[in-house]
């Protein structure tokens, strides 16, 4: 499914839960959204419409270093388990060109732990797609026995940030250490793009080592 506006709706309302439905793609703001679980951060947030459809209009302050908006998650928070990224359609209103930065949370984020971040450059009057990746921690036991090496051999996880995607709390989108004010629509908020595990990974060091063998 294609990002795209609807009449009714923010986002596309098919929404499959826990990975029940092939090809995830989870609705996580739509037109019906509740004011309340729109925070804001040194911004002023709106609703409003464009071209007949919903959105959500930001205009960021900069006495503050990271301002902007947080979507909270309803009830327990959403269940991302199926989705592989986060995308943000989004558009720049103001006059200069500007960073957005979109960062998903677990419980206790830190912006450096239980979450991980994208970001776009978008020019004055530029619509564009942010994608965050769903990125998983690693399962494995090997317990720091591969120090020095840049990641694991065929591991889930990647290098910086990792997030349970079962319990994602909320999604902020800021601007990061303005020197002036910026203006940013948001057009639409998705989880999509179904997950795929590592189809091989070393996870337990006892069949995993000794790492050289006999003849080096």
């Amino acid at each position: 499914m294609t990002l795209r506006n609807t009449h009714s709706l923010l986002l596309g309302a098919l929404v499959c839960l826990g990975g029940g439905v092939s090809g995830a793609d989870v609705a996580l703001l739509d037109g019906t959204v509740d004011r309340s679980r729109l925070m804001e951060t040194d911004a002023k947030v709106t609703l409003t419409q464009t071209a007949g459809a919903p959105a959500v209009r930001v205009v960021t302050g900069r006495t503050q270093p990271w301002p902007g908006m947080a979507l909270r998650a309803p009830g327990s928070g959403w269940d991302l388990s199926a989705c592989g990224l986060v995308a943000v359609k989004a558009r720049n209103l103001g006059a200069s060109r500007f960073t957005l930065h979109c960062r998903v949370d677990n419980p206790g984020a830190d912006g450096a732990k239980n979450c991980v971040t994208g970001t776009l450059a978008l020019g004055a009057g530029e619509t564009g797609v942010l994608r965050v990746d769903l990125k998983r921690a690693g399962d494995d036991t090997l317990g720091g026995k591969l120090f020095g090496l840049r990641g694991y051999p065929v591991g889930p996880g990647a290098k910086g940030g990792f997030v349970d995607a079962a319990k994602v709390n909320q999604v902020l989108l800021f601007a990061a250490k303005p020197q002036e004010e910026h203006q940013f629509e948001v057009l639409e908020i998705r989880a999509t793009g179904a997950y795929t595990p590592p189809t091989a990974s070393v996870t337990d060091a006892d069949p995993y080592f000794p790492l050289i063998d006999t003849f080096g």
